[in-house]
């Protein structure tokens, strides 16, 4: 046995940690993919399921995102789940990269999403060209969304009072917000299973803006690990992409709304 350890190791072979998987995640509500209050969220949950199946060991901390990002850079935790690609944030860590032109390999995200567009039936608010047009009111987005600060530079009078995004389709059903830039995966769900909504809301626009997330790696991790970190940067979008964590999915949004 241990003679075949060492040729496994000689031959470059895949050969799991010791210690469990420490992986830093954000202290924050940023619905459906981290949630406070006991849950976890769709993030937690499909990571869960990319750990089974390399059959790793996880421990999952809860911390604010600057201090996770501090323990990464001086490997306390060896992942943070999850970040978009910055070049300031290339120094903390690794991200999955195509080549040696140091951009990130966006067919190895951690997640995917696409904001759409939703207004009441009858108005005309829309987005052509980059830009809305007809909006004259307030927008919602949910409270904690990285795309809160992009349409507050171009101008847009943002309302992220509601904290998920059934609040906020509710807010502008009730015409508190003259439209709403939500997730379009949750939020055509949610008028799919919400007849009530689905009368008075309608989809605009399908794609307003797309963002990426990568598993940010502490980089003595990767060193110790580099195989298994392609495998593990390799397993997220397929295991996304699986019947088995859309089911999973499908329940968090209908037991969390």
């Amino acid at each position: 046995m241990i003679r075949l350890f060492a040729v496994s190791i000689l031959l470059g072979l895949t050969a799991l940690p010791v210690h469990a998987f420490r992986l830093c995640v954000p202290e924050q509500d940023f619905y459906p993919l981290m949630v406070l209050q006991g849950r976890d969220g769709t993030a937690v949950r499909l990571t869960n399921m990319v750990f089974d199946q390399l059959d790793m060991s996880l421990e999952v901390v809860h911390r604010p995102i600057t201090r996770c990002l501090q323990e990464l850079q001086h490997n306390l935790v060896d992942g943070f789940l999850a970040s978009p690609f910055t070049p300031e944030r290339s120094q903390m860590g690794v991200f999955p990269l195509k080549d040696q032109d140091g951009l990130p390999d966006e067919r190895l995200a951690t997640l995917e999403w696409t904001y759409a567009l939703y207004r009441r039936k009858g108005d005309t608010v829309g987005w052509e060209n980059r830009r809305f047009t007809g909006l004259n009111g307030p927008l919602g987005i949910s409270s904690g969304a990285a795309i809160t600060l992009t349409m507050r530079q171009q101008g847009v009078e943002v309302d992220d009072g509601a904290s998920t995004v059934i609040l906020n389709l509710e807010k502008l059903a009730a015409g508190r917000v003259q439209a709403s830039l939500l997730p379009r995966s949750v939020a055509d769900y949610l008028l799919l299973h919400t007849p009530k909504l689905q009368a008075t809301i309608e989809q605009a626009h399908p794609e307003v803006a797309t963002g990426k997330l990568y598993l940010l790696l502490a980089k003595d991790w990767f060193q110790r690990n580099p195989i298994l970190a392609q495998q593990l940067w390799a397993a997220f979008p397929k295991v996304r992409r699986s019947k088995a964590y859309q089911r999973s999915e499908a329940d968090f949004l209908r037991r969390y709304p």
